[in-house]
């Protein structure tokens, strides 16, 4: 389902519908290129590294630093993300990943099986979700209930 809302915005866009412009929503999408937008304006957010295969795991962790949190660009419900505490485990988690990550079984990894290493910033984990129309939230949904190393 959550790889369905570029496509919709595609044809909302197409059809003179409202919706989420598409450019929005594929970046919305990707984990990285949200980091990367949140990041040139400006905005508050974790040090991050993209990981597109094995040689990028130096790099990545160099920059980001352990304890890390390591997930797919593209992916859902936290499948396939961990808290990694050194670059032993963060190897071990990412071929582990990389290993099971089935893309004809889970259409959300045709885009790819790009990871991203973020920090990890303290305090709880929330999660919220709002629908907007016309400018004003009409939905909103809060949710915290999370493994605490979110591998399960």
């Amino acid at each position: 389902v959550e790889d369905h809302g570029p496509l919709v915005s595609y044809l909302a866009e197409r059809m003179g519908l409202p919706g989420s412009p598409e450019r929005a929503a594929k970046i919305a999408r990707n984990k990285y290129a949200v980091r990367a937008a949140m990041d040139k304006a400006g905005l508050p957010i974790p040090k991050y590294a993209l990981i597109q295969g094995k040689s990028d795991l130096k790099p990545a962790a160099q920059k980001v630093q352990f304890p890390a949190f390591l997930k797919p660009v593209y992916g859902v419900q936290a499948t396939f993300a961990s808290r990694v505490e050194d670059f032993d485990e963060l190897e071990q988690v990412f071929e582990k990943f990389q290993a099971e990550i089935d893309v004809e079984h889970h259409p959300i990894y045709h885009h790819g099986k790009d990871m991203i290493l973020e920090s990890i910033i303290g305090g709880p984990e929330i999660q919220l979700e709002v629908m907007v129309k016309d400018g004003s939230v009409f939905f909103h949904s809060f949710s915290s209930e999370y493994s605490a190393r979110r591998d399960v």
